[in-house]
């Protein structure tokens, strides 16, 4: 899967799907992208890898070309909702929110691994491929925790004073962050 941000909606019109609204918290998941005529494994693993990259390349002319003869990518549009996985916790929102924390364009790359058995890995299995492959491994909740720990969550958006007989009051109006986007944690 690829979760990307909407802003990439336009990069992706020529598929043949329709990009209607989503209601807030949907997911939209489009059909998959063609497939190269290769059985090996690590081709195709190129090929995601490529889509990746091919979505997020602003110097192409036409994304939604060069993206279509990519391998067996899926996007994942609208993945990155506004407030990420404040708003509806997730891989996709995560995904999309570690790149826009990194400073990278809102888009990321997810996939799944496999053991012998062929189910889905794990954590504890997971835990050792990332070890030996070096790669980082952290859980939705921590990311969701460190976001509300770094990150301003709410404005002050409105002041009103409010004369009253029992003397002058201020109202004071905030709004969440999420909320601010049309979509409410």
């Amino acid at each position: 899967m690829i979760p990307v941000h909407a802003m990439f909606d336009e990069a992706l019109d020529e598929r043949p799907f329709a990009l209607d609204p989503a209601p807030t918290g949907a997911l939209t998941v489009v059909p998959s992208l063609d497939q190269l005529d290769s059985d090996e494994s690590a081709i195709e693993s190129m090929c995601r890898c490529e889509a990746v990259v091919v979505v997020d390349d602003k110097d192409r002319e036409s994304e939604g070309d060069l993206i279509f003869v990519a391998g067996q990518a899926t996007p994942q549009m609208r993945g990155a909702v506004p407030g990420g996985v404040l708003v509806r916790p997730g891989h996709a929102k995560a995904a999309v929110d570690l790149t826009r924390m990194a400073g990278l364009s809102p888009a990321g790359g997810r996939t799944r691994t496999y053991q012998r058995r062929l189910n889905n890995g794990a954590a504890p299995e997971c835990r050792v491929f990332a070890n030996k492959h070096r790669v980082t491994m952290i859980a939705i909740a921590d990311l969701i925790r460190y976001r509300r720990q770094t990150e301003s969550l709410v404005e002050r958006v409105a002041l009103a004073p409010i004369p009253t007989s029992f003397g002058d009051f201020t109202a004071v109006g905030f709004r969440s962050q999420p909320e601010q986007d049309g979509n409410q944690p």
